[in-house]
Parts: structure tokens; sequence; C-alpha cells
């Protein structure tokens, strides 16, 4: 439903997201190409929603990117935890606040410059919604620890009485209510109106009680989000950078040391929250709590959503999943089926070793770093520094793959210095002619 509205008004101005996207090449290389923002990380440097601004690039250039709503089989891993999720979400929002450097760039469409700024709101707005409830809780504690002056010294004969307009807040209340609740209700709608999508999320009684519990457990996780957004917002703007961490997108359990390390501060303002409202009002208790038993527990449900075992319990009820999960498309099997050949082949031989046993290899990537050089500023980073170390001190290529590590790794293989100082440690007995696998092939041949 979602897809369908979006696919509506965007025509032929949508986005596309990158793992998602059907592209034509030769548009995307003469058209997307993306611009290095000038200044330092975070609103300078490379952009890290890089889709977005690909999309709007395409469109100014006189492509159409649309949105396909009706084509099945396709679906993503989510981050399998809640900080890896936050680590992910951090990132984007140091990328959808650089696109304030983008929006007003010549030539973009109307549409484009329109979803720059809603993706720009998207984290912005998580801060309004933080200052909102911190102002409205000040004004609700003000009205009952203070006693309010009817009488002002200008106007001393005329009282003012305090304002209360509470059939205004139960509009906002409701209107509130209808944007969160009526697009599950219209999906929920659609899904059991539609024979094969009914069967597919296990029946009409399935659905409904998956959509229950997701409201409930968005609910209790939309405060904490609102937390990591705001902080993510405020370190944006305090100038620290994101970077590029990869993501993990197997099992997501971590040590609970480690969880309640980083939401105690989460839990700590939950506590407090409780603590204040329900001394202060139990209305006020009772309002607020969602917030406080989402703050509150955000330890324990980060813990618990991440278990495998907890999503393994509600699949054996039948609950929270999709017609993909009961019945995988046929494409989602073949990709099952290569991985594993792969894992037995190429995968086996890590970046070093494929390029010291490639010689057509190599040469791609000197031009690969020739047409995408590499910043000064990872040029003089700690791990190229420490790799080049590693690298003086190793007298052969089994050695040096010894000692470094993974960053250490791709920085050497960044810097074009560190990879002619690499192909001197490439033993003789590899011959440039050594077969390869064919996997790599397409590799070499380059346009």
């Amino acid at each position: 439903m979602l897809a369908t509205g979006l696919s509506f008004w965007h025509r032929g101005t949508s986005n596309f997201w990158g793992h998602n996207a059907i592209i034509r090449t030769r548009a995307f290389i003469e058209s997307a190409g993306l611009p290095v923002l000038p200044g330092k990380p975070p609103f300078g440097g490379q952009i890290l929603s890089h889709d977005f601004v690909e999309a709007a690039l395409l469109n100014r250039a006189g492509w159409r990117v649309c949105m396909v709503p009706d084509l099945v089989g396709s679906y993503e891993e989510i981050p399998p935890s809640l900080i890896d999720f936050a680590v992910r979400d951090r990132r984007w929002a140091q990328g959808n606040l650089q696109h304030s450097r983008v929006l007003f760039a010549s030539g973009l469409h109307w549409v484009s410059r329109v979803h720059m700024a809603m993706g720009i709101m998207a984290y912005v707005s998580a801060l309004f919604w933080l200052l909102f409830l911190f102002f409205a809780l000040a004004l609700t504690f003000q009205s009952i620890y203070t006693v309010p002056n009817y009488f002002s010294d200008s106007f001393p004969l005329f009282p003012v009485w305090p304002a209360q307009d509470s059939e205004r807040s139960l509009k906002l209340l409701l209107l509130t209510l209808g944007i969160l609740l009526l697009p599950k209700l219209f999906a929920y709608l659609l899904a059991i109106g539609n024979a094969k999508q009914r069967r597919g999320f296990g029946g009409p009684v399935l659905l409904l009680a998956g959509v229950l519990i997701e409201t409930i457990l968005s609910s209790l996780f939309a405060h904490i989000m609102m937390l990591l957004q705001s902080s993510a917002v405020a370190n944006v703007f305090r100038g620290q950078d994101s970077g590029w961490n990869p993501q993990r997108r197997g099992d997501g359990s971590l040590p609970v040391a480690e969880i309640m390390q980083f939401h105690w501060k989460h839990m700590v303002i939950g506590l407090c929250l409780g603590v204040l409202t329900f001394q202060a009002s139990f209305i006020l208790f009772l309002w607020m709590l969602p917030a406080t038993l989402g703050l509150f527990f955000s330890g324990p449900l980060s813990a618990w959503s991440a278990q495998r075992q907890a999503g393994e319990i509600f699949r054996r009820l039948g609950l929270l999943q999709i017609a993909e999960e009961n019945t995988p498309p046929a494409i989602a099997g073949e990709v099952t089926e290569v991985q594993s050949a792969l894992e037995e082949t190429v995968l086996e031989q890590e970046a070093i070793t494929q390029l010291a046993s490639n010689s057509k290899l190599r040469k791609l990537h000197r031009q690969l770093l020739q047409t995408q050089p590499v910043s000064l500023e990872s040029r003089i980073s700690p791990n190229l520094a420490v790799g080049r170390a590693k690298l003086d001190v190793s007298s052969s290529l089994s050695e040096l793959l010894n000692l470094l590590k993974p960053g250490e790794k791709a920085a050497l293989l960044s810097d074009p210095e560190s990879l002619l100082r690499l192909e001197a440690l490439i033993p003789a007995e590899i011959s440039p002619e050594t077969p390869h696998h064919s996997s790599l092939q397409p590799l070499e041949q380059t346009p």
C-alpha cells in the first residue's frame, strides 16, 4: 500500500533504494556521479545517503526514475538488533542532513527537492518531537506546582484565567492516532481482501494478531528511536562524523553488559519520567506510560528483540511472518546455492591473495583507484600508517597477511603507493598466467 501511494505521486521522479533497484548502467554512469561535498564531514566529504541524490541527478539528466509496487520476490533483512539498527540509522541521519548541501543545486526537479527535504525532516522531526514533549511536560508541571496569578499588575481589576483548550487537545490526539493507526488498518483490510496475500500472512486472525503485536512494540520502540535519532542529529550538528561502519546481518544477540551500557541513559530517563509524572498526577503518569515503559525497559527490549529464540517463537505461532518466509521465491533458493558455491571457490581467498594471483585484476584495481582517488584524509589515516609499518617489516606476503588487521588491509589496498610495495612481495613463482576462478573473469573484461 505504501509503495502504491508513493508510486502514484512520484510518477517518474521517484527515489530508489540501492539494494532494490534495476538501473540502466549507461544512464547511471553518465548522469549520477556523486559530488564530493566541500569541507570536512559530517556535512562535507562523501555523501552517505547516496541513492536519493543519484535519483535526483538521473531526473536532472532527463531520465525517469519509477517505483514499481507490484514486483514480487524482493525483500531485505534489516539489522538484527536495535543497536545495529541505530548504527545504520546514525549514518543515514548524517547522510540525509548532508542533503541540505544538495537541496538547492541547479537543475533539480522540484519533486527531487521535496524528497530531500522530507528525508531531512525524517530525522530532524525526532528532535522536534523530543522538544515538544519536554515543553509540554514543563508546562504541565508549571500548572500543577505553581499558583496562577489571576490579577496582573497592569490590570488588577480584570482576572486573567489560565487557558485550557481541551477540545483542541482532543482533536490533536485524534489526528495523531489517525496518522499512526489508519495506515495499519487500511493495509490490513487490503491484505485480507486479497486471497493470495491473506494466505501469505497466515489468514485474517493471525494477521490481525500480528498487527496488534506490531502496534504495541512500535509504540514502545518509538520513544527509544526518538532519543537515538535526536542524539544522532545533535551529534551531526556538533561536528561528529559517523563514518561507514559495517553492519551485522546474522544473529543479533549481544552480551547483556554491552546492551545495558548502550541503553543505560535511556533507562534512567524512563525511570525519572515515571517517578516525576506519578508524583505530579496519576492521569499524567498514564498518559506518558508508553514513553515511560519503552525507555525504562529499553535494555531488556533491545536484548529480547535481538534474540533468535524470540523470532523462532513467533514463527512457530505463525505470527509476524510474510509470504516470502512461508513460501520463499525460487530466486532466493538459487542465491543460497550460488553463495555456497562461491564460499568454496572465490571467497576462500581474501582480497590481497586474489590480487597477488591475478595480474589483470591488479590492473583493474589500479584503474579504479585512478578513477576514484582516495581522499587526503584517508591517505593519512592511522590504519594506513600502521599497515605501511607492517608492510616494511614483512619479508613475505604470508607474513604480512598474518600481521594485518581488516582496516589496515583496506587502507593498503586503497593507497597506490602501498599497492606498488605490495606487488613487490608477490612470490615470483606466481605467474601472471596462473589460472583463476571463472567467477573472476567478468572483472577482467574491462569496457
